[in-house]
């Protein structure tokens, strides 16, 4: 399944390398968002306290989707590591959508919301 973690914060991004050079982020919230997306329930988005603060400050209709707070004492990756919600600032919410996403049609080549 698939696994999306979203985070909000300050992060520093750079190219790094020699021969094969890359774009590369660096920072605590890469690390918080590595594990947010790695403790997500399988098909399911996990947002940050600071991700859900940020949607709502910016005024993001809420008719959308909402933000539901995790249960669970503690974050759990699919190889049974355990995390403290403390790692990735917080408790973490379970991001539901209110409204199908709108279906793709293929047209010669190229998809089209």
């Amino acid at each position: 399944g698939v696994r999306v973690g979203l985070h909000t914060g300050e992060c520093i991004g750079g190219i790094v390398g020699i021969d094969r050079q890359r774009y590369h982020l660096f920072g605590k919230l890469i690390h918080q968002l590595e594990l947010l997306e790695s403790t997500a329930p399988d098909n399911r988005v996990q947002a940050s306290r600071s991700c859900r603060l940020a949607v709502e400050k910016a005024g993001v209709d809420d008719a959308e989707f909402e933000f539901v707070e995790r249960p669970e004492p503690s974050l759990l990756t699919s190889k049974g590591e355990v995390h403290q919600y403390a790692e990735v600032g917080g408790q973490t919410h379970l991001v539901n959508l209110l409204r199908p996403l709108p279906r793709r049609q293929q047209t010669s080549g190229l998809w089209r919301l």
